[in-house]
């Protein structure tokens, strides 16, 4: 029989964000379900705050451990070493910029992926930009989706990285035969080809009700990284895509369907990447 709360691993990649971080560890902290470890890998943030946060919260919560790590070891070390460090049955990232909605998250997440034994099952999002509020952004996207292909095609339709802050069931990850692998020599999108795989082998669920706040500011990465670098990566993604399902074990008729949708999506995100490109050009030769 299992355990009726399965330990439940949450990590937190930080860097240079303590009030961030403060926001973040007040949200899980006091979430309704309790078999919690909380695992902060602090990528060696300038100055003592980031780890003033994280003491602070360890005085009052036993559940939190505290690694800061003796150089900057890039975003994709970070979201490694804290999966590498769980223990629980069930694995999640938070970021330190995005807080939960609600305290039931863990609990409403944990209680959906044992009621099908999924690989992955998801919450809702709201985008936080410039002080405006996106609700239950991918309401749309996946309320109607009840078998494994129709959330494959919604996926596919979609694209954005959101689900990668589920919930994520390491039994059924290892028998799936599904790796936590990133595209690592991506700056950007590389969760992306990760997800298509858990999207493919099925087994993932959307949880409507609860949502996290994702906070789309100058911080991100993709607003640090220049627009041709971007363009450069999202097609090295795009390429990792096709193949993927190129060489997958879908029909014909399917594989077809989904190759066309993945192009028409992402063929409009290029063309605004080469606009933002050319004026990035333009901008430099006016003021060179």
């Amino acid at each position: 029989m299992k355990n009726k709360s399965p330990l439940v691993s949450v990590g937190i990649p930080t860097y240079n964000r303590p009030e961030g971080l403060r926001r973040t560890l007040e949200c899980i902290t006091r979430q309704t379900y309790k078999n919690l470890e909380i695992i902060i890998s602090d990528n060696c943030s300038p100055g003592p705050e980031t780890e003033v946060v994280a003491r602070e919260f360890m005085v009052k919560d036993s559940r939190i451990q505290y690694f800061r790590q003796e150089k900057n070891m890039g975003g994709a070390f970070n979201l490694k070493f804290v999966l590498k460090k769980a223990t629980g049955e069930y694995f999640m990232w938070a970021a330190d910029d995005d807080y939960f909605d609600t305290y039931e998250l863990v609990s409403k997440l944990v209680s959906k992926a044992r009621e099908g034994n999924y690989v992955l099952v998801f919450p809702n999002v709201n985008i936080i930009c410039n002080n405006r509020i996106g609700k239950n952004v991918m309401t749309e996207v996946f309320k109607d989706c009840k078998t494994d292909y129709e959330y494959l095609m919604a996926w596919c339709s979609y694209g954005a990285g959101y689900p990668v802050y589920g919930l994520y069931n390491f039994e059924q990850m290892s028998l799936a035969q599904l790796s936590f692998s990133f595209d690592d020599y991506l700056r950007c999108f590389n969760e992306g080809t990760f997800l298509h795989k858990i999207f493919l082998h099925g087994r993932a669920r959307f949880v409507e009700d609860v949502s996290f706040n994702f906070s789309r500011n100058s911080d991100n990465m993709s607003s640090k990284v220049l627009p041709s670098i971007l363009l450069i990566d999202f097609l090295r993604y795009t390429k990792r895509v096709l193949l993927l399902y190129v060489s997958s074990q879908l029909s014909l008729t399917n594989k077809i369907k989904i190759v066309t949708i993945i192009l028409k999506k992402h063929s409009r995100y290029v063309l605004a990447l080469l606009g933002s490109t050319a004026r990035y050009c333009w901008r430099y030769l006016i003021k060179g």
